[in-house]
């Protein structure tokens, strides 16, 4: 008999159970998900509302599943939390005939849980992009630019005099099914000189347009990092082909009047900048 051994997650006050899946789950494994999930810390409960059991393949249902889910369903109770099962149509149709679905709610895909609950991701979406963001930013500059010594601050930016110098950067915007926002990466025109040169292997000490495009070369690397990493779950990311911009000041402002999120890199060639804002999906930055 395999073991269940799932992968836990929190996210929009719901506590997420995977199970791992080599091939299809039986109904004998079923039978020991009741064990496992009273095996779940505590702790792991606390201020979630919703318990939410993911299973994508069954072979087979017995009257044995279904008790199993029941006695899943009586123990999260005990949480204060509601239960939940994800699954695929022929389960979720075996629940309504069993006559079980006032105990365990139920649904066919993670998308379909939220909205038939109501859950509003938007805000865990945009957290979980943006330290995706900062991830790939990081990597990003430690790769092409050959620099270790990286340290990192985010702040959230709402007086565009807190924006700092820019003279050369480019801007992209980003749309995916959670949110869209608009995407920038900007640089003093010394620390691009610096970034370019170590880039090209060659020291560069003027800039023609040729060389700026290494900055939509900068952004489209962590864009495409992100976007790898986070496609496998769901998020569709698109993006629109980088703008490069330049200026004695670059005004980012027009990005978005909302807020929106300043990441700086702090490097030993000096500050990278990178700026995101998001807003859900069919708004637009200026709404």
């Amino acid at each position: 008999m395999a073991a269940i051994n799932g992968t836990m997650t929190k996210k929009s006050n719901c506590l997420f159970y995977l199970t791992p899946l080599d091939g299809q789950i039986k109904v004998d494994d079923v039978k020991n998900l009741f064990i496992k999930i009273k095996d779940i810390d505590t702790a792991e409960f606390k201020d979630q509302k919703w318990f939410v059991l993911h299973i994508p393949n069954v072979t087979a249902a017995s009257t044995n599943f279904f008790s199993t889910l029941c006695r899943i369903s009586s123990h999260v109770e005990q949480f204060g939390m509601k239960f939940s099962i994800i699954a695929d149509a022929k389960i979720c149709n075996l629940i309504v005939k069993n006559g079980i679905e006032r105990m365990v709610h139920f649904a066919a895909s993670t998308d379909e849980f939220y909205k038939l609950h109501g859950i509003d991701t938007t805000k865990d979406n945009a957290r979980v992009f943006l330290n995706c963001l900062l991830e790939s930013t990081i990597t990003t500059v430690k790769i092409l630019l050959q620099l270790d010594e990286i340290k990192n601050e985010v702040l959230i930016l709402t007086d565009p005099k807190q924006i700092p110098s820019i003279q050369v950067g480019a801007m992209a915007g980003i749309i995916s099914t959670h949110f869209s926002g608009n995407l920038v990466i900007g640089f003093s025109l010394e620390v691009f000189k610096k970034a370019m040169s170590k880039f090209l292997q060659t020291e560069i000490t003027e800039i023609d347009d040729e060389i700026k495009d290494g900055a939509g070369e900068f952004l489209n690397v962590i864009i495409g990092q992100t976007k790898t990493k986070l496609n496998e779950s769901g998020f569709g990311i698109r993006q629109v082909i980088p703008t490069v911009i330049s200026g004695d000041k670059v005004d980012i402002a027009p990005m978005g009047r909302q807020t929106f999120v300043y990441i700086r890199c702090m490097t030993s060639i000096g500050d990278i900048n990178v700026f995101v804002s998001t807003y859900p999906v069919g708004q637009n930055a200026s709404n």
